[in-house]
């Protein structure tokens, strides 16, 4: 299955209106995983990630939340069953297993030394939406203030770089909590490339 024919498919997008219509401030719908697909293009052209495994990885993207039109606190196993019976008589079964996986650890917090790189990409693309593109409703809060974001690799080091509507705010985004989990992500991501790393504002 191709990515492309994924986005086209109505039910999927019925599911989607669900997911919006529930949510609030934060969203978890298409555009949210519009925005996460868009991320995991970024880092498969940053990391050179083949084009049948980047499929993979944007259908991964594109439904790690779909769970969400029925349960909000379980979704990832709700999404996990979800995507496996749509998914099942579709894919190979060793790229499903991998999405499933994915899906499945696209919240870990605890052990992601222990994650593929397959895994650890959608964690890492779920996590870094991160910019108003992301708020369903303007409020004052960190994403609010970021523009759009972007990776870099120079030097031996993986670069966050973060656009700002307003730069002067700098200072203030840096102290905030929400970027101080950021900053424990790109940690952990730029780890697991061996890496060193460096956020930059813009």
């Amino acid at each position: 299955m191709k990515y492309i024919d994924l986005i086209s498919d109505t039910s999927i997008n019925e599911l989607f209106e669900k997911i919006d219509y529930r949510d609030d401030v934060y969203n978890h719908g298409m555009k949210h995983a519009l925005n996460v697909v868009d991320n995991i293009e970024k880092l498969g052209k940053l990391l050179n990630i083949n084009s049948e495994e980047l499929n993979y990885l944007k259908i991964a993207g594109y439904l790690h939340d779909i769970g969400r039109a029925d349960n909000d606190e379980n979704h990832q196993v709700f999404s996990k069953n979800f995507v496996f019976n749509y998914l099942n008589s579709k894919i190979d079964s060793v790229w499903l297993d991998k999405i499933l996986l994915a899906i499945e650890k696209h919240h870990e917090k605890e052990n992601v030394s222990n994650l593929s790189l397959f895994e650890h990409i959608l964690l890492f693309a779920d996590k870094m939406d991160f910019s108003y593109k992301r708020l369903k409703v303007k409020e004052e809060c960190f994403e609010n203030n970021i523009l759009d974001i972007d990776f870099m690799i120079v030097d031996n080091k993986f670069i966050l770089e973060c656009r700002c509507i307003r730069p002067f705010l700098q200072d203030e985004l840096m102290n905030s909590i929400k970027y101080q989990k950021i900053i424990k992500r790109v940690q952990e991501f730029s780890s697991k490339l061996n890496l060193d790393y460096e956020i930059r504002f813009e």
